[in-house]
């Protein structure tokens, strides 16, 4: 998985690109403030989870939700199953989504992406209901923080993915 996205940079956040020995390009977001990288496109069990999940329902996902915006890896592969009408994001940082949301306008723009600023964890949708939620948040606690968000999505999805590193 790679997002091909050139390096780019606001008040908060920065995107390295660099070239994989594969010829793709690789990202990393990391928070300036901190200097700590927040995410590398690479291939973590969570994909694994939720590519499995496009794979085998693929044919049947028309609404997706997606918690945690990143550098947004998950966008085209989401839409490159093509019965996928919608996909909502929920992303807690505006300055993020300022940054990254741009590079992925053509699906905004022809309504097929909506990025909501809010809390994951605290949001929830009023009368929305996804065949899909993958849960694309760091968890600091392990598993209690991915039980708390796939019980509150419990009612408003079909089928849910946590990411998970291992």
């Amino acid at each position: 998985i790679s997002t091909g996205l050139p390096c780019c940079e606001n008040h908060e956040w920065k995107v390295f690109s660099k070239i994989h020995n594969d010829g793709f390009l690789t990202n990393s977001l990391s928070r300036k403030s901190t200097g700590n990288q927040v995410m590398l496109d690479l291939f973590y069990a969570g994909y694994h989870k939720i590519l499995t999940e496009l794979t085998d329902h693929g044919c049947r996902l028309r609404k997706v939700h997606m918690s945690g915006l990143g550098i947004g890896t998950m966008i085209p592969v989401i839409f490159s199953y093509k019965n996928v009408e919608t996909l909502s994001v929920v992303e807690i940082s505006q300055s993020l989504i300022d940054l990254i949301g741009p590079f992925y306008e053509s699906y905004i723009s022809d309504g097929k992406l909506k990025i909501i600023c809010a809390d994951a964890r605290k949001w929830l949708p009023e009368d929305e209901h996804y065949d899909l939620a993958f849960h694309d948040i760091w968890t600091s606690n392990k598993n209690k923080e991915r039980i708390e968000i796939m019980r509150a999505y419990q009612d408003y999805a079909k089928k849910q993915v946590c990411w998970t590193r291992t």
